[in-house]
C-alpha cells in the first residue's frame, strides 16, 4: 500500500515539475490527430428503413434471440443477392465506372452494405458505405426498391404454393375421415383382438386335426394291408398262418390245436392201421375244423370291414373339419390383412397430411408483409460515418498524455 501510495505521489510531483512538457506533448498529439481526421476524405453513411410487420418476440417470424438472427442473415443474403446487385449496378450504371472495374464488383458493394435490426421495432435498417454520399443514397434506395420488388414476387409465389399445399391438406383430411369411417365400420364387426384370438385358435386346431387325419390314414392303411393278407390266406386255405394271423383269437387257437391233434392222430393211423374206419372219420372231423376255421376268419374279416369303413367315414368327417377350418382360417386371414392395409393407409394419408401442414406454416412464415420504406431524400447529404473529428480528437489528447508520460520517465532516467 505505501509503495503504491509512493509511486503516486512521484508520479504526480513528476508531472508538477514538467508540466510544459505534458501540456505541449498532448495538446500537440490533439492538434495533428485533429489535422489529420479533416484532411482524410470522409465515409458517408445513407441508411434506408423497411417495416416489416410480426418483426417482434413471440411473432410468427421471431420466436427468440437466434430465429431473429436467422432471419435478419436471410434478409442481407437477399439483398446482397447477385440478382438484386445486379439490378443496381445495371441502373447506376456502375459498370462503367472506373472504381467497378475490378474483377468482382459485386463483391466491392457487399463490403459497402450494413444490414440490421433496430431493437424492440419492427424495422430493419440498410446502411451503405461510401466516400461518395450521392452514390451512397442512391445504393441505399436503390436496394430498398428492389428487395421490395423481390419480396413481393417471393410472396406470390410463396402464397400460389401455399394455396396448393392448403388444397392438399384438405384432400388428405378427406381420405383420413374415410379410412376412419370404413375401418370403424370394419372393427365393429371384427374386432381385431378377437379375430388375432381366433386365427391363433383355428390354427391350433388345424394342427390337431392334421394330427388325427395322419392317424387315421395310417390306421386305415395297416387295416386295408391287414384285410388284403387275410383275403390271400383265406383264398389259400393256409390254416397255418391263419392260426398265426388270429394268435390272440381264443376260438381259432382253439381250432387249431384241436386240428393239430387230430392230424397227428390221422398220421398215427396211417402209420399203425392203413386201413382203419377211424381215418375217414379223423378226416372228416380235420375237413369240419378247417371250415369252422374259415368261417371264424371270415367272421373276423367282417368286423375289419366294418372298422375300415367307420375309419374312412372318421377320415372323412376329419377332411371335412380341415376344409371348413381352412375355409375359416382364410376368411378371418383376409380380414385381418384388410384391417392393417386399412390402418397402413390411414397412416400413411395422417403422414401426407402432416407433411402438407408443415410444408403450409413453413410457406406462411416465408410470407414477408412490408409495411413501408424509408429511404434518403435525394437531396439531403448523408450523416458522415468517419471519421469522428472529436472522438479522433479526444484519443489524440489521451495519447499525448501517455507519449508525456513517457517522455517524463525518460528524462528523469537520465538526470539519474
Amino acid at each position: 500500500m505505501r509503495n503504491a501510495d509512493y509511486i503516486i505521489n512521484t508520479v504526480i510531483i513528476a508531472n508538477r515539475t514538467y508540466a510544459r512538457l505534458v501540456i505541449g506533448v498532448t495538446v500537440a498529439a490533439a492538434i495533428a490527430v485533429f489535422l489529420y481526421s479533416l484532411l482524410i476524405p470522409p465515409t458517408y453513411k445513407a441508411t434506408s428503413q423497411i417495416i416489416i410487420a410480426g418483426l417482434k418476440a413471440d411473432s410468427s417470424i421471431i420466436k427468440d434471440y437466434d430465429s431473429l438472427e436467422r432471419f435478419v442473415n436471410n434478409q442481407y443474403r437477399i439483398i446482397t443477392g447477385e440478382k438484386i446487385l445486379n439490378d443496381v449496378m445495371q441502373k447506376l450504371h456502375l459498370g462503367i465506372s472506373k472504381r467497378f472495374i475490378v474483377s468482382d464488383p459485386l463483391a466491392l458493394i457487399r463490403k459497402m452494405i450494413r444490414v440490421r435490426y433496430v431493437r424492440h421495432t419492427n424495422i430493419i435498417e440498410i446502411d451503405v458505405y461510401s466516400d461518395n454520399p450521392v452514390l451512397a443514397t442512391q445504393i441505399s434506395t436503390l436496394l430498398v426498391e428492389e428487395y421490395s420488388r423481390a419480396v413481393r414476387g417471393n410472396n406470390f409465389a410463396v402464397s400460389q404454393q401455399a394455396f396448393t399445399w392448403l388444397n392438399e391438406t384438405s384432400s388428405f383430411n378427406k381420405k383420413i375421415k374415410l379410412y376412419e369411417r370404413v375401418l370403424y365400420r370394419e372393427t365393429k364387426h371384427n374386432d381385431p383382438v378377437r379375430v388375432e384370438a381366433e386365427i391363433k385358435a383355428l390354427a391350433d386346431t388345424q394342427h390337431q386335426l392334421l394330427n388325427q387325419q395322419g392317424d387315421a390314414t395310417f390306421k386305415i392303411r395297416n387295416l386295408e394291408n391287414q384285410m388284403a393278407y387275410i383275403d390271400s390266406i383265406i383264398a389259400q386255405h393256409d390254416f397255418n398262418e391263419l392260426g398265426v394271423v388270429f394268435k390272440s383269437d381264443d376260438e381259432l387257437y382253439y381250432l387249431k390245436r384241436r386240428k393239430s391233434e387230430l392230424e397227428n392222430q390221422l398220421y398215427e393211423e396211417r402209420t399203425s392201421a392203413p386201413q382203419s374206419d377211424r381215418i375217414a372219420g379223423i378226416e372228416e372231423e380235420i375237413k369240419n375244423i378247417e371250415n369252422d376255421m374259415l368261417k371264424r376268419a371270415e367272421t373276423e374279416l367282417a368286423t375289419k370291414r366294418t372298422d375300415l369303413a367307420f375309419l374312412k367315414k372318421q377320415l372323412e368327417a376329419l377332411d371335412n373339419a380341415i376344409s371348413k377350418n381352412t375355409a375359416e382360417r382364410a376368411r378371418l386371414t383376409k380380414i385381418k390383412a384388410r384391417q392393417e392395409i386399412l390402418i397402413r393407409q390411414k397412416e400413411m394419408y395422417q403422414a401426407l397430411y402432416n407433411k402438407a401442414i408443415d410444408s403450409f406454416k413453413t410457406g406462411a412464415i416465408g410470407i414477408i408483409d412490408i409495411r413501408g420504406i424509408t429511404t434518403p431524400a435525394v437531396d439531403s447529404i448523408p450523416d458522415i460515418a468517419s471519421p469522428n473529428i472529436p472522438l479522433n480528437t479526444l484519443c489524440g489528447l489521451v495519447i499525448g498524455f501517455m507519449l508525456a508520460q513517457v517522455f517524463i520517465y525518460l528524462r528523469m532516467r537520465t538526470q539519474e
